[in-house]
């Protein structure tokens, strides 16, 4: 085990998670993690979105499948009821397309994870992965019901870098999120940074110092969950 523990996210069913994020992590050996929106499930490939068939082959290539809620609404404007059936239809959608690694972590649309809705979220999930913050570094053992996550946003691939090597100075748990992978038109990161930033954290696994591990991974082996029986 390396020792720092770094999972890659992406969100939000674009079809460059395949084209770009897949295609270009998998010559490396890395494994990444998508969180779905279950209701924009699709086989179609001209609807502008990831298909079935495309996450199957990540899935069946050991990524993680997360639950992102069937229809991505902002989960601090919806009464109890609301919240309950978003993340219990996201995660019974997951079990029906076969995609059961992950079925059980959740990423909340738009970081809407505050006290209330977590009480919600434990009732049906063993993870929470929403929060930013200065510091990003999850420290083991860490709340899995609070990860921390590195947004990629604008970004530079030196500050990439620093957290990297941060993480493992600090022996962490680094969570990147990734929204697409495009030429910069607002949420996308380019692709040529990205590429970047996948071989630093390939060449530092090379070297011993990270691991890269889906979120199953992450809470069946390397999170401490039993210092948080109840959430």
């Amino acid at each position: 085990m390396g020792k720092a523990i770094i999972t890659i996210m992406f969100d939000d069913n674009s079809p460059t998670i395949y084209n770009e994020g897949f295609i270009r992590m998998r010559p490396l050996g890395l494994v990444g993690n998508h969180a779905v929106i279950t209701g924009n499930l699709t086989n179609d490939p001209a609807s502008g979105l990831i298909t079935r068939q495309q996450m199957q082959e990540m899935y069946d290539a050991g990524w993680s499948i997360l639950n992102h809620t069937r229809l991505h609404k902002n989960l601090l404007n919806e009464d109890d009821a609301s919240v309950t059936s978003e993340v219990m239809q996201g995660r019974q959608d997951l079990i029906d397309n076969g995609w059961t690694r992950s079925k059980d972590d959740f990423v909340p649309p738009f970081n809407s994870a505050n006290e209330h809705t977590l009480s919600i979220i434990k009732q049906y999930a063993r993870s929470c992965t929403a929060f930013l913050g200065p510091d990003v570094i999850n420290t083991f053992p860490f709340d899995p019901y609070r990860i921390g996550r590195f947004g990629a946003g604008t970004n530079s691939v030196f500050i990439f870098k620093s957290w990297i090597d941060r993480a493992i100075d600090r022996s962490g748990q680094f969570h990147i999120y990734f929204h697409s992978i495009a030429d910069p038109i607002g949420y996308p990161y380019p692709p040529s940074m990205f590429q970047e930033v996948m071989n630093y954290i390939a060449m530092k696994r090379d070297q011993g110092l990270v691991s890269v591990v889906t979120v199953n991974d992450l809470m069946t082996n390397y999170t401490a969950r039993k210092r948080y029986p109840n959430g």
